[in-house]
């Protein structure tokens, strides 16, 4: 019961704060603190709250394509948010807008954002492979308590604003694993019926569990790397593809894949499936590691 009303707050703020964007007029935005699980701004956020600023500066019928974001500094989850929409394109199919995610005089990130007002001329997928549904599965905080305890990191799943079930390997596993893996993931509440809302949604969600794959093959503990203990990991870029409608309020199928891993950088990829096995986004993003005390600045 604690477990849910955590999540229960954890989605009200999502949907009053993290996806509440402010105009303050010449193509400017801003979002208030939203303290939340993490130590530092989640990547996730900005990831959505650039898309909800750059929506807002071209014609509603146009439909996000593709995000494609540089992480550049940590930001500071109990300090206000500048993001500064840039109008690159407005063609008879597309819109084109870059955003500068600012705290303060630092820059911590930059976002290409691409709208489409859609048609049909292609269709084809890669299949959803089979799996059982989630309810086969326990939910991600209770799998983490039920294997780790007291021992388990404090913002490792506990008040996510998303739920998340394992399908293949639990990514706290000791031994080393095969560098892909298998979740189900949605936002546990009702959200706005927008395909805007549900986009920045799963931008929000998508950036939760890249890096796990990154380091399945390593010797890298889950646990030391999430509580920032002897290696402190950062995602460096972030890309997503949007395809076709979805609801991420609804449970989405995410089929992970770490392509390759050399000295401090990894590159992970994922694909989101709806339960009718409809492929609605792709993710990919580089992840880096370094000694604890060596953050980026």
């Amino acid at each position: 019961m604690v477990e849910d009303d955590a999540m229960t707050a954890a989605v009200t703020s999502l949907l009053d704060e993290v996806l509440a964007v402010q105009p303050r007029g010449d193509g400017r935005f801003v979002s208030q603190p939203s303290p939340g699980a993490f130590d530092r701004l989640y990547g996730g956020q900005l990831l959505a709250q650039a898309l909800l600023a750059a929506a807002q500066t071209v014609p509603a019928e146009r439909l996000v394509n593709s995000m494609h974001a540089y992480y550049l500094r940590l930001g500071d989850p109990s300090s206000p948010v500048g993001y500064a929409v840039t109008n690159l394109r407005d063609s008879s199919s597309y819109s084109t807008r870059r955003v500068t995610v600012t705290q303060g005089e630092r820059a911590l990130a930059e976002v290409m954002i691409s709208f489409h007002r859609g048609g049909v001329l292609m269709d084809h997928q890669q299949p959803m492979p089979s799996v059982a549904g989630p309810e086969d599965f326990l939910p991600r905080a209770e799998a983490i308590l039920r294997d780790l305890g007291d021992a388990a990191p404090a913002n490792a799943g506990k008040g996510w604003p998303v739920e998340v079930r394992y399908g293949g390997r639990e990514p706290w596993n000791q031994n080393p694993g095969e560098p892909r893996n298998i979740l189900w993931m949605r936002i546990p509440g009702t959200l706005p019926d927008q395909p805007l809302v549900q986009a920045a949604a799963l931008a929000y969600s998508s950036d939760l569990v890249m890096f796990e794959v990154v380091i399945s093959p390593s010797e890298i503990s889950w646990v030391d790397l999430v509580q920032g203990r002897g290696v402190f990991g950062s995602s460096l870029d972030h890309t997503i593809w949007f395809h076709r409608p979805f609801r991420a309020d609804d449970w989405l199928l995410m089929t992970q894949e770490s392509v390759a891993a050399a000295g401090s950088r990894g590159v992970s990829t994922g694909r989101f499936y709806n339960r009718d096995g409809l492929l609605v986004a792709s993710v990919a993003q580089e992840i880096g590691l370094t000694v604890a005390d060596a953050r980026r600045g």
